[in-house]
């Protein structure tokens, strides 16, 4: 958690209208900001670079470029 008191999240989804749903899904969660949007592993990787590492990440594990497992993995060595 930041020094905002508020959990951030990312969300890693490919589907524009799936990740828009859980965008609006998670902008009424109070103890929750969404801290970044990606649409594949290394877009996400690449906003872990710009905005820092989310303390939770929604991700989808059909994913172009980098799947959700690669993405964990990757998550898990870092």
């Amino acid at each position: 958690m930041k020094k905002t008191g508020k959990i951030s999240v990312a969300v890693v989804e490919d589907e524009l209208c799936t990740r828009v749903g859980l965008l609006t899904l998670l902008s009424g969660w109070p103890v929750g900001r969404v801290l970044f949007e990606a649409a594949d592993g290394v877009d996400f990787e690449e906003q872990c670079a710009r905005h820092g590492v989310p303390d939770l990440v929604l991700v989808d594990f059909k994913l172009p470029r980098r799947d959700g497992l690669q993405l964990l993995a990757w998550m898990k060595e870092r």
